[in-house]
C-alpha cells in the first residue's frame, strides 16, 4: 500500500513539475512543509501515512497550475468531500483571531 501511495504522489509531482519547474526541495516545502519529502519519495525511503497523503494530494488539488493534467488513477479531492483538508490547522485559526 505504501508503494502505491508513493507512486501516486510521484505522479502528481511529475505532472506539477511538467508545468512549473520547481525543484523537488521547493515543491516539498510547499506541498508537505518538509524539504526532504519529495527527494525521499523518489528513493522510496519515506513511509507515507494516509493522513499525510490526503494533505499532500489536497495541496496539489488546490494549487494545480492551469494546464496541469491530473494523473490517471489518482483521485482528485473535491472541496465538498475534503472539507477538513482545506481548513487551516487549529493553530493557524487561533493566530488569525
Amino acid at each position: 500500500m505504501n508503494r502505491y501511495l508513493t507512486d501516486q504522489l510521484l505522479a502528481l509531482v511529475d505532472a506539477f513539475q511538467a508545468i512549473k519547474p520547481f525543484t523537488d526541495v521547493t515543491l516539498s516545502k510547499y506541498a508537505a512543509d518538509d524539504s526532504r519529502f519529495v527527494p525521499s519519495l523518489r528513493t522510496y525511503s519515506v513511509a507515507v501515512s494516509g493522513v499525510r497523503y490526503d494533505k499532500v494530494v489536497a495541496w496539489f488539488a488546490a494549487n494545480a497550475p492551469e494546464g496541469m493534467k491530473w494523473p490517471p488513477g489518482v483521485t482528485r479531492p473535491t472541496r465538498k468531500g475534503s472539507r477538513d483538508l482545506f481548513r487551516p490547522s487549529r493553530e493557524k485559526r487561533r493566530a488569525r483571531a
